[in-house]
């Protein structure tokens, strides 16, 4: 499959090129392949920084704290406010 195709949009009387919209079409079997194979090249380049990753969403969650409540927004008579507790 080509990286891109030339392929014509219509919207609101405006004609404009779209050589990327080959992609939407999901039932392709071209197109599931190739992104297949994006999928694997991406996740070979990135092996190597894979302990890293690791290593910062650990970092991460030992920051995140066990409860956290959100600014209150006032609606009509009622305050809404989302909450994150553990479990």
């Amino acid at each position: 499959m080509a990286m891109s195709l030339p392929h014509k949009l219509l919207a609101h009387g405006d004609v404009r090129d779209d050589p990327y919209f080959w992609p939407k079409d999901r039932n392709n079997p071209e197109v599931i392949n190739y992104l297949k194979a994006e999928n694997a090249y991406t996740e070979q380049f990135f092996l190597p920084l894979r302990p890293l990753e690791e290593k910062l969403f650990v970092e991460i969650k030992q920051r995140d704290p066990v409860q956290n409540d959100s600014v209150a927004v006032k609606k009509g008579d009622f305050l809404y406010f989302s909450r994150k507790i553990q479990g």
